[in-house]
């Protein structure tokens, strides 16, 4: 995908080419999301919401959250997430 995907306040916005309006927003009710990654495949997006504690893992097409980690799954205070293929060794 080509669209620009940007953490804003408390939301994750989408603003497709050419980049002169907002296009749509992933997920919701976030606090202080700091920061957003997409899987290789662009299947999935990764926010980090540091006001939370948590990353969502959404599904990018729909923009809906498949899942919430956060503290119950182990975490304390992440600040990023990526998956494996777009990790930097």
């Amino acid at each position: 995908t080509s669209d620009l995907v940007v953490c804003d306040g408390t939301a994750v916005d989408v603003i497709a080419p050419p980049y002169t309006k907002l296009t749509r927003t992933l997920g919701s009710g976030y606090n202080d999301p700091v920061s957003v990654s997409l899987s290789s495949d662009n299947k999935f997006a990764f926010v980090t919401d540091v006001g939370k504690n948590a990353v969502d893992v959404i599904d990018y097409a729909s923009g809906k959250i498949v899942q919430t980690i956060n503290k119950k799954q182990g975490l304390k205070t992440p600040a990023w997430a990526v998956d494996g293929p777009n990790a930097v060794y």
